[in-house]
């Protein structure tokens, strides 16, 4: 039996990709390890939307509310407080960051961590900040931040979790292969059942998140869909949870009556609403991981992606590509599956086929691997107080006490 902390500080934003996976991962890796003690750090705003983790595994668990102040930097001044949880609770035999920042001095103390495992979701702080922020001061302050944090955090840890092969690739720059593992996203079983779709009297739309970072490019998205208003006059445009920054050029565009701005929605409506577009699009310029593709790929809808490292890695060969600087072809590549019925056929069973290797029970399995590799993968004192593995083999990982 171990005694493992699984931080969900990220899940602030319930909605984003790393929201929706701490609330995937966590009661899946709960279930699969009954044998373990499992303490959940949740931020305390959420204190009032219920419990993660289902009444049937209070036993081998419980949640513990946190009041972690917000921006993302503050993370780093939290060792403190997780050290009062630690006191409190009981010394962490592993300690799991869900997102990819840690608290500077987080090994210190005796009630200090005895490993620490962090998921990296991606490197776009580094690598892209300049697409992070349509403020150019918060796009360089992320930049610099990202450049010492996201290190620091994957030199401190003992293992690192990658969302993609793309995104440990690029990590390679600070981790040694045996220090870090991929290990893909899931889904819950509700996105692999038939799901109502809009009658055939219903005008046709293509779908898409409108997340309103410049990276989710859906300037390009709105571009290419004045071009196929030319050729398919009826096709409406539907932006999901924002018009995801391109309002303006919406409007410029005489596109207003066209195009359709929801707000944040349930899971329910989301899965109506993306399973009955013709086409669903995810123009990214960069992604560590693209969980809204294999969403639409579980329920159906035909796929466009742009033709980046970590798309074309989650999607297999179930979605056409495009460049995600060409509008142009863009709207050729959404004419020819509006137009063409079998080739959209052929991607919802090709979608499906593909989304169906993607289930959090297989996250959770690959996560407790984790666990179990660096909770018997022995550490000795290394140079300047840093610990490194011992050559020696391993050894049973310690009991919680």
């Amino acid at each position: 039996m171990a005694r493992i902390y699984l931080d969900t500080w990220c899940m602030n934003s319930e909605s984003s990709g790393m929201g929706r996976y701490g609330r995937g991962l966590v009661p899946a890796v709960i279930a699969a390890a009954p044998q373990h003690e499992f303490i959940i750090l949740r931020p305390a705003a959420h204190a009032a939307r219920g419990p993660l983790i289902p009444p049937s595994q209070v036993t081998s668990a419980r949640e513990v509310f946190m009041r972690r102040p917000r921006p993302d930097w503050t993370t780093l001044l939290a060792q403190p407080l997780l050290a009062r949880v630690f006191s409190r609770y009981g010394r962490p035999d592993v300690y799991h960051s869900l997102f990819h920042l840690l608290p500077v001095g987080l090994r210190r103390g005796r009630f200090a961590p005895r490993r620490i495992v962090v998921t990296l979701h991606d490197l776009i702080w580094i690598d892209h900040a300049h697409r992070t922020d349509h403020n150019w001061l918060g796009a360089k302050w992320l930049e610099r931040f990202g450049g010492v944090a996201i290190p620091y955090a994957l030199r401190l840890a003992d293992h690192v979790i990658c969302g993609s092969n793309a995104t440990s690739n690029r990590a390679a720059a600070w981790l040694t292969p045996d220090r870090k593992t991929t290990v893909h996203y899931g889904l819950e079983e509700a996105w692999f059942r038939q799901t109502a779709v809009p009658t055939s009297s219903s005008p046709p739309y293509i779908a898409a998140f409108g997340v309103a970072k410049p990276y989710k490019n859906i300037a390009t998205l709105v571009r290419a869909f004045a071009r196929i208003r030319q050729r398919c006059p009826e096709v409406q445009l539907v932006l999901i949870g924002g018009d995801g920054g391109a309002g303006g050029q919406i409007r410029a565009a005489t596109l207003d009556a066209h195009v359709t701005i929801t707000g944040a929605l349930n899971d329910d409506d989301l899965r109506a609403l993306v399973s009955g577009a013709r086409v669903f699009v995810v123009p990214s310029l960069v992604e560590g991981f693209g969980l809204p593709a294999i969403e639409a790929m579980a329920l159906g809808t035909p796929l466009v992606i742009s033709d980046i490292e970590a798309l074309r890695e989650v999607t297999g060969d179930a979605a056409l590509r495009f460049d995600p600087a060409n509008p142009a072809q863009l709207a050729e590549v959404i004419i020819g599956a509006l137009e063409d019925e079998p080739v959209r056929r052929d991607l919802a069973v090709r979608g499906r086929a593909r989304a169906a290797q993607f289930r959090w029970s297989s996250t959770a399995a690959q996560t407790l691997a984790v666990y179990d590799r660096v909770l018997n993968t022995p550490l000795a004192p290394g140079p300047r107080g840093r610990r490194t593995r011992a050559t020696r083999p391993p050894s049973p990982h310690p009991r919680a006490r």
